[in-house]
């Protein structure tokens, strides 16, 4: 069995709920490498949720994000600060970058739910409430449900 780093342990213990304890380390895994995104972004989480330091916590995830543009997670703890800073617009223009960047992102997907988005109308020119497109958008959702469930390979 294999021992967990201080970043491996704080991404789990805050993905479970469990800020507090994430925070001494995720603060010593950023402290160890101030530089690597990933460390940075995950250190800003915690920073805003568990200390409510939420205009440091924007910044360090905004450069961990320009650091590295195309990872769908950084996007994700970029909008979780977002919204613990009440500014709602912004998490949902990081979502749906974090979509656009993995479209199979489960933890982006259900923070979109969660917040109420909804994609747009499969015939965006058509209401979302003509037939056509309910029963279009039910068939993408039933499709992409079971794309998800396939083995990757």
């Amino acid at each position: 069995m294999t021992q967990l780093s201080e970043l491996e342990r704080g991404i789990m213990l805050l993905q479970e709920g469990n800020s507090a304890k994430a925070l001494p380390l995720l603060r010593k895994a950023y402290d160890e490498n101030p530089l690597d995104p990933e460390r940075k972004s995950y250190y800003g989480v915690v920073n805003a949720l568990e200390l409510g330091q939420v205009s440091q916590a924007i910044e360090l995830c905004k450069q961990a994000v320009q650091g590295n543009p195309g990872s769908a997670d950084l996007r994700f703890n970029l909008a979780q600060v977002y919204i613990k800073a009440g500014r709602k617009h912004d998490s949902v223009l990081a979502l749906e970058e974090g979509i656009r960047l993995n479209p199979e992102h489960r933890a982006v997907d259900m923070l979109r739910h969660r917040l109420g988005i909804r994609r747009p109308p499969v015939i965006r020119h058509l209401s979302r409430k003509n037939v056509l497109n309910k029963y279009l958008g039910l068939l993408v959702h039933r499709v992409s449900q079971l794309q998800r469930r396939l083995p990757s390979g």
